[in-house]
C-alpha cells in the first residue's frame, strides 16, 4: 500500500484496499481504534459488538468520484443506567447520516451559495461529484448562519414581451 494513500485519511482509519477505473476511486477503510465514548453518557467503552459500513463520497481526484467503504465499529455502553445499549463510534471526517464527508459537504455548499443549485450541479458533475439539486437546497437549508447569510440578499426583476405590443411578462 503507497504511503501516499495511507497519509491521505485520518490516522483513525487504515486503509484496507483500493480500486482504481476509469471513473472512480473506491477506497475500503476501518476503523483502528480500541475504544470510543458514548454519545449519550460520555462513558468511553472497549467492548465491540459489530461493524457496520458507511458508504460516502468523498472530493474528487484529478476529476474522478471518490467512493469511500468505511467499517466502523460498534460498542456496547458500559454504563448501566445509559439508555443507548449499542452506539457507532463517531469522527469528524464522516458526518453521522451523511451521504457525504464533511469535506465535501463543505465544498459543495460553497458552490452552491455563489450560483443557483442547478447550476451547481453540473459544476460539480463536472468535477466528480453526483448530487441532485434537492439535496444541494436541502443541505444549504440545514447549513450554518455562514451560509444563509449569503443567500437570497437581492432580488432580481426582468421582464419580457412575445411581440411587440402584447403579452408582456414580468418575474421577480
Amino acid at each position: 500500500m503507497s504511503e501516499i494513500v495511507k497519509g491521505f485519511f485520518p490516522i483513525a482509519y487504515e486503509v484496507i484496499r483500493y480500486e482504481v477505473t476509469e471513473t472512480e476511486y473506491t477506497f475500503e477503510l476501518m476503523s483502528v481504534s480500541e475504544k470510543a465514548a458514548c454519545p449519550k453518557c460520555a462513558e468511553e467503552s472497549t467492548h465491540i459488538h459489530s461493524y457496520q459500513e458507511k458508504n460516502p463520497r468523498d472530493l474528487p481526484i484529478l476529476g474522478k468520484s471518490v467512493l469511500l467503504k468505511v467499517m466502523q465499529k460498534k460498542y456496547y455502553c458500559d454504563n448501566k443506567k445509559c439508555e443507548i445499549k449499542l452506539f457507532i463510534e463517531r469522527t469528524e471526517f464522516i458526518d453521522h447520516y451523511s451521504q457525504f464527508t464533511a469535506r465535501c459537504r463543505e465544498y459543495m455548499l460553497k458552490v452552491a451559495v455563489h450560483v443557483s443549485c442547478e447550476a451547481a450541479v453540473k459544476i460539480l458533475a463536472y468535477q466528480g461529484i453526483r448530487v441532485s439539486g434537492d439535496t444541494l437546497l436541502n443541505m444549504l437549508k440545514t447549513a450554518g448562519a455562514e451560509y444563509k447569510a449569503k443567500i437570497g440578499g437581492k432580488i432580481g426583476i426582468d421582464d419580457w414581451a412575445y411581440r411587440k405590443g402584447q403579452a408582456y411578462g414580468t418575474l421577480i
